[in-house]
């Protein structure tokens, strides 16, 4: 009972409960000013994700979120992996469609999905990703953009961790620092996803398209392959101004009770899955952490 209050009050230290009884309303009454941008950019930035039936019934609310920001994405694609799967969304995210949400079906990648697609047919594009089960503030996107108009090579994130070294060697994840407030761009900000990420145009090459390295040996750990793609491509990661220090949960039942991506990498599973990918990037992120220390 003590830990299931601990994990209600202090789900590391991040997420927050969302209970807004007028919601659904707002949801279903959707108008015209909640959508995508019709104003042509240069670069078009695009926000991706990815979800599972599982979590259709809550998926509503990020949309809306997504869609009600200040500063409008051109596109927002959600990749899905099954066409049967249209046929159980709810009734508002087809509703959404004409509000400029758009869904494509694209084999089934896991977490990966919600950016390896992105990357590898609109690679021109500012890539933001967004994960499924979080409300976003209506300047997440904003203060994302805005970063990266001041600083146009960094990986720009609402959240990240910093990666400790200790005899010359990546300590445990656990022992890293979690959530920095520092705003200087470093490889050693280690880009946590669920905050969002924005990646520039043209971030990485094919490498991060590797299904054959990062299948086998981060299955669950996309953020941990992005991370080392960004460190290998000489990409600093930045904490940007004003950064959401909480973040909102679609559904808090969902986070302390399901099979999330982050009960299964405790006890040792993101160490596991690190150095795995080690083995093919070691040098080239180790020099690049070293220069920092």
């Amino acid at each position: 009972m003590f830990k299931l209050l601990k994990k209600i009050f202090n789900y590391k230290c991040h997420v927050k409960f969302l209970f807004n009884p007028f919601l659904r309303v707002m949801i279903n009454s959707l108008g015209s000013y909640c959508g995508v941008n019709h104003i042509k950019r240069d670069i078009p930035v695009i926000v991706s994700l990815t979800s599972y039936e599982e979590r259709f019934d809550e998926l509503p609310k990020t949309i809306y979120s997504l869609l009600n920001q200040t500063l409008k994405p051109d596109r927002i694609i959600l990749w899905l992996s099954d066409k049967n799967e249209l046929n159980n969304i709810p009734y508002e995210l087809s509703c959404f469609i004409k509000n400029g949400l758009e869904i494509k079906f694209r084999k089934d990648l896991g977490s990966y999905t919600k950016a390896y697609y992105a990357f590898k047919e609109i690679p021109e594009s500012i890539i933001v990703t967004a994960d499924d089960d979080i409300y976003y503030s209506k300047d997440w996107l904003k203060t994302l953009y805005l970063s990266y108009v001041s600083n146009p090579n960094d990986i720009q994130v609402h959240r990240a961790h910093r990666v400790k070294i200790i005899n010359k060697k990546i300590a445990p994840y656990e022992e890293w620092d979690k959530q920095i407030d520092s705003e200087d761009a470093a490889f050693s900000n280690f880009l946590t996803g669920v905050g969002g990420v924005l990646y520039p145009p043209n971030c990485f090459s094919n490498e991060v398209l590797r299904e054959d390295v990062f299948l086998k040996n981060a299955p669950n750990a996309d953020d941990l392959w992005f991370w080392i793609m960004a460190v290998t491509h000489g990409k600093k990661i930045r904490v940007v101004k004003n950064h959401c220090k909480t973040l909102t949960c679609t559904n808090v039942f969902t986070q302390l009770f399901s099979k999330t991506l982050y009960k299964q990498n405790i006890d040792g599973g993101n160490d596991k899955q690190l150095e795995n990918l080690l083995n093919f990037y070691g040098n080239n992120v180790m020099s690049k952490l070293y220069r920092e220390l």
